[in-house]
């Protein structure tokens, strides 16, 4: 399972949380992109490494256990051919910016990472990749019902 969405938006915390709940391997794609020397090069502008979704999912499918479940944590996870569904994580836009800016991006990245918000870049994509997909409000901390209660309805979906 894929859990995509914007750069701050909190997957990553959502991810690592429905692991545990539902005993799924976790992987984040930047630690695995790290590990695996998958990064073609450093983006200045963007402070981001820049991969090859192609190079990333023939790793992917080399390293995955197929008697194994995972959630596949990061912004590129909606693009890889090894999952079966995505769960987009959203978040309001004036919190977004405040976790942006705390993180320290530069306002031009911040920008572009609001616009990618707005215009659901993220959910859009995972619908063009025609992936069984649900969204889910990240802006607050969410209970274990919550994130359940996603995962359900995507599996659910996915049985379709």
């Amino acid at each position: 399972i894929a859990v995509s969405g914007t750069p701050g938006c909190g997957k990553s915390t959502f991810s690592k949380r429905l692991a545990d709940l539902v005993y799924y391997k976790h992987i984040e794609l930047t630690e695995f992109i790290k590990e695996h020397k998958l990064a073609d090069e450093f983006d200045e502008f963007d402070q981001s490494l820049v991969v090859d979704t192609i190079k990333l999912n023939n790793a992917l499918k080399k390293y995955i256990n197929p008697d194994t479940n995972y959630i596949i944590d990061g912004h590129l996870a909606h693009d890889l051919g090894v999952v079966d569904g995505c769960i987009i994580c959203t978040c309001d836009i004036k919190i977004l910016n405040k976790r942006l800016l705390a993180r320290g991006y530069a306002p031009e990245k911040v920008r572009e990472n609001l616009d990618s918000e707005i215009f659901q870049i993220c959910y859009t994509e995972s619908i063009e990749n025609e992936l069984t997909t649900e969204k889910i409000d990240c802006s607050a901390d969410l209970t274990d019902e919550e994130i359940k209660t996603t995962f359900e309805k995507l599996l659910k979906s996915l049985q379709k």
